[in-house]
């Protein structure tokens, strides 16, 4: 699973630090239900296909 941890910064005399007392934001491309990225069965999946999606036969 992609995982994103963004943090917020300011701008101090040329250049950037993160703010105190800020928590972090977690982003992730398919639902976790958990921060914890050590949950495989919860990963998402990408499938990839030659076959156009909604025109191929159910396996």
């Amino acid at each position: 699973n992609f995982s994103r941890v963004e943090w917020e910064f300011e701008a101090v005399q040329g250049g950037y630090r993160k703010k105190d007392g800020v928590p972090c934001d977690n982003w992730v491309w398919s639902p976790q239900g958990a921060v914890n990225m050590h949950i495989p069965e919860m990963w998402g999946r990408v499938q990839f296909s030659d076959i156009t999606v909604g025109c191929g036969e159910e396996v």
